[in-house]
């Protein structure tokens, strides 16, 4: 039997102490020390400074102390937190894994943090109802709409051109244009182009550009034939210029001849000396030589070598007689008359053989070169598959630019220049739709792009500053006019392209 407890504390049965002098007895000493044994293996008793459990959970819940119900749990957050010094108006928060510090919460966000939605919370914050509106919108162009810069609507939708207008430094009598795609440059206006501008139609537009009635008359003649009637000339005015064929000869200069030129009339060669005619070599050498000899009366025919060393000459003396390098030929008295030797033939054809040499060659000669500046090259002119062409020496300079490779007329509302450039214009009255849009064929398509247009208002009703040029396309353009929706208004337009 085990020693009994009170309160917890062990104390040992009567008769267990030994008495000096006296025989300790067996029983009771072994129960006693068996007491103790099981006494110190049982577990101990909180009032004799134990657990009274045998595990350290027993333990803990014998104390009071269980983890989880009792006491908190080990954790490496909360020992950060409790190594923080806390001050009025701060609170924590994480700065890391297990790891906390303090930052402020002034009493005004403390106003925030007690809001029970968030359309307090914005109201505490100064929000007012239309933007809280705002805020709340689903998506940019509901928000847009909230604003009141519906995109197309309200506000302008971003263009390149646009933008590239805006950043031009606008000034007086500048009008803008296009250099490129969404690219735009300033060039002069002047109010004398104004001016143009807004003429009615391509007639006062002339009358502005200080044309005549006659020059109107002029180019608005339908071909080339009809404007030479306009201005009075005759059929010489079709003949070009040249050394061959039906050309006309430029006889106001000095003109070096490669083909064969016949004259029907007299051909003056005034001097005050000896004049002569050189005959010379492509190097420039002369091989023959005629001239009016005016010492010895005679016209002298000298025949030089490669050299243009004299070899031997024929003169014809005044006086009648004929020498053949120095020896007489003939002379008056025995002039072989009636023989093929007769004087009065040229080889061997009599004078009138010579009276109409054009005739014989078929075509007027055309003097080539010769003229003020002009040098002594050799052109060529000649036609080709392609049209008429030209050529000085080895260097050829295309086609001849004629009346049939131009095109167009004022009259028919385009011109086509030399340089491919196509010009058109009109006055067109058209009926606008609801958008006030608009659009007006050209006379003519314009075979690669139509490259600009410019249009003003006809009628006071579309003031020409509101005039807007829309797409262009090789057979039309579309416009704007503002304020004119859904109803006929007249553009004066003048259109560029290729």
């Amino acid at each position: 039997m085990l020693m009994p407890r009170t309160g917890g504390v062990y104390s040992p049965p009567a008769g267990t102490k030994g008495t000096p002098n006296t025989t300790i007895q067996s029983v009771p000493y072994n129960t006693w020390v068996d007491d103790l044994t099981a006494d110190a293996n049982a577990a101990r008793p909180i009032t004799a400074g134990g657990t009274g459990a045998t595990s350290a959970s027993g333990a803990r819940t014998a104390l009071g102390l269980a983890i989880g119900s009792d006491v908190q749990a080990y954790d490496a957050g909360l020992q950060s937190i409790a190594g923080l010094t806390t001050v009025a108006d701060r609170m924590i928060y994480a700065t890391g894994v297990d790891a906390y510090a303090t930052t402020a919460l002034t009493p005004f966000a403390r106003t925030l943090l007690d809001d029970a939605d968030a359309g307090t919370v914005l109201t505490t914050l100064g929000v007012s109802p239309y933007i809280q509106f705002l805020l709340n919108d689903a998506d940019s162009a509901t928000a847009r709409a909230t604003l009141g810069v519906t995109i197309g609507t309200n506000v302008q939708a971003y263009d390149a051109d646009l933008a590239a207008i805006a950043a031009l430094i606008s000034a007086a009598n500048k009008l803008p244009y296009a250099t490129g795609t969404g690219t735009w440059a300033l060039t002069d206006f002047t109010a004398f182009a104004r001016t143009l501008l807004d003429d009615a139609d391509a007639s006062t537009a002339l009358t502005t550009l200080g044309v005549s009635t006659y020059g109107k008359s002029l180019i608005d003649d339908a071909d080339a034939a009809a404007a030479r009637a306009t201005l009075g000339l005759g059929t010489a005015a079709t003949q070009n210029t040249g050394t061959s064929g039906a050309n006309v000869p430029l006889l106001n200069g000095n003109n070096t001849h490669s083909g064969t030129n016949i004259f029907t009339g007299s051909v003056s060669v005034d001097a005050a000396g000896d004049r002569a005619f050189y005959y010379r070599s492509a190097a420039g050498v002369n091989r023959t030589v005629t001239y009016h000899d005016n010492a010895a009366e005679a016209f002298v025919i000298s025949l030089r070598d490669t050299s243009g060393v004299g070899i031997r000459s024929l003169t014809l003396f005044q006086g009648g007689n004929i020498q053949w390098g120095g020896n007489t030929v003939w002379h008056a008295g025995n002039d072989g008359a009636g023989s093929d030797n007769d004087a009065g033939k040229f080889a061997g054809q009599l004078p009138t053989y010579y009276t109409d040499i054009p005739s014989r060659l078929g075509y007027t000669p055309v003097q080539q070169g010769g003229g003020a500046g002009q040098g002594t090259n050799k052109v060529y002119v000649g036609w080709s598959a392609s049209g008429l062409k030209a050529q000085v020496d080895v260097t050829d300079l295309g086609k001849i630019w004629t009346d049939s490779l131009a095109g167009g007329a004022p009259s028919s509302g385009w011109v086509k220049f030399p340089s491919g450039l196509i010009l058109q214009s009109g006055s067109t009255v058209v009926s606008t739709n609801a958008s006030a849009d608009g659009s007006i064929s050209f006379p003519s398509a314009f075979p690669t792009a139509c490259t600009s247009v410019v249009g003003v208002g006809g009628d006071t009703t579309v003031p020409s500053t509101d005039l807007k040029i829309g797409a262009l396309t090789t057979t039309a353009f579309n416009f704007r006019a503002p304020g004119a929706a859904s109803t006929p208004v007249r553009v004066n337009w003048i259109a560029w392209g290729y």
